[in-house]
């Protein structure tokens, strides 16, 4: 997806003339991400607690125990949190035209903060899994 992104963000420079608009696509789909995961957890579908179904073979089982549910909608609240720390600091940049700070900030909360999240996630989620376990049909 970086190849695309990377041509979308040269072509919105290119005809604006701007070169904060470079960042545009980047705040676009963090906004759209931080919006889609936010719905997914206020409706009780949380979708990081389907991405670790689908990684660990038990796509929708884990929604039958209430402890990883909830592990699961608070690992996509640390996502949440994640892309709107990076609108609320890049935005201000981005009106001001300070091309410099928002390829910084971009750095700083880029990766980073995605391994935090992933990091409290795994904590949370793993915690869950081992102290309310999926049942397997033997444990009927």
């Amino acid at each position: 997806s970086g190849l695309p992104l990377l041509l979308l963000s040269a072509w919105l420079t290119s005809r604006s003339g701007k070169a904060e608009d470079f960042y545009l696509p980047g705040l676009w789909i963090g906004a759209a991400s931080a919006l889609g995961l936010a719905i997914s957890a206020l409706v009780g579908h949380p979708i990081i607690g389907y991405a670790v179904g689908a990684f660990t073979g038990d796509l929708l089982a884990w929604r039958s125990v209430p402890e990883q549910r909830r592990a699961a909608t608070l690992a996509t609240w640390f996502f949440v949190a994640a892309y709107v720390l990076r609108i609320v600091a890049k935005l201000p940049l981005y009106w001001s035209g300070n091309v410099e700070a928002l390829g910084t900030v971009g750095l700083i909360l880029g990766w980073p903060l995605t391994a935090l999240a992933a990091y409290l996630s795994y904590l949370v989620i793993s915690k869950a899994r081992k102290d309310a376990p999926v049942p397997t049909p033997a444990d009927d």
